[in-house]
């Protein structure tokens, strides 16, 4: 299983996998920790669709007002009104990226 189908799993059924409600932080630490095992058994992502180039991805498609040095959660947290919109927005986000979609609406935000 990569990363993209676990993430598909979890957006299905997120009590299965966490006790408390999803969260951005909770998906965060889950993908590092996959990707960390991924990386200690030299494991490479299918299609050249590897997570790393997510939040490269994602400065195109949610390009406001913050530093491109920032990671992709605080890029989501940035125009999702609440953390479970956040949660929302990644699912959809990462739906599209694993898909190859590689042009996306330009979301006009506001800072917070």
């Amino acid at each position: 299983m990569n990363l993209f189908e676990a993430l598909k799993h979890i957006e299905k059924r997120p009590a299965m996998y966490f006790s408390d409600p999803i969260s951005l932080v909770l998906l965060d630490a889950f993908v590092l920790g996959f990707m960390t095992a991924l990386d200690a058994e030299d494991i490479r992502g299918e299609n050249g669709f590897e997570f790393e180039y997510f939040n490269p991805w994602l400065i195109g498609a949610v390009s406001a007002a913050i530093p491109q040095n920032h990671g992709w959660m605080k890029r989501i947290e940035h125009v999702a009104k609440d953390d479970q919109e956040g949660v929302t927005l990644f699912f959809d986000l990462m739906r599209k990226f694993s898909n190859g979609r590689l042009t996306v609406e330009h979301q006009d935000t506001e800072p917070k």
